[in-house]
């Protein structure tokens, strides 16, 4: 049910998690807790200003803090159906180092994947 899972270590730990299917995540978010790949997680959905369920976006993670929001634009611009990307900065305006890529559908976020695998 789980499709990719990013545990950011901290007090208290959080991750990101990518379901497989939108029922996946609402029952996971419906239990007090859940054990994601061994370690306890409590699960809340998270929306996007996107339409569609969440799997039409890639989670970009361990980009170089010193990139560009322009060169990861580049990289990902002839990837069919982009629609935007989420850019993370911290309260200082620096790059955190991962982003989002927005897709018009989940076809195009899972050849989108695989082309930059």
């Amino acid at each position: 049910d789980i499709d990719a899972v990013v545990i950011k270590p901290g007090t208290p730990p959080y991750g990101f998690i990518t379901f497989a299917a939108e029922a996946s995540a609402v029952a996971a978010s419906e239990e007090p807790e859940q054990n994601i790949r061994g370690v306890w997680c409590r699960v809340a959905l998270k929306g996007h200003q996107h339409k569609g369920w969440s799997s039409n976006g890639l989670a970009l993670f361990n980009i170089p803090k010193s990139t560009t929001y322009e060169e990861v634009c580049g990289i990902l611009h002839d990837q069919d159906g982009l629609i935007g990307v989420k850019w993370t900065q911290n309260g200082h305006g620096q790059f955190k180092g991962y982003a989002f890529a927005y897709f018009c559908s989940m076809a195009d976020a899972t050849r989108a994947k695989h082309r930059l695998e």
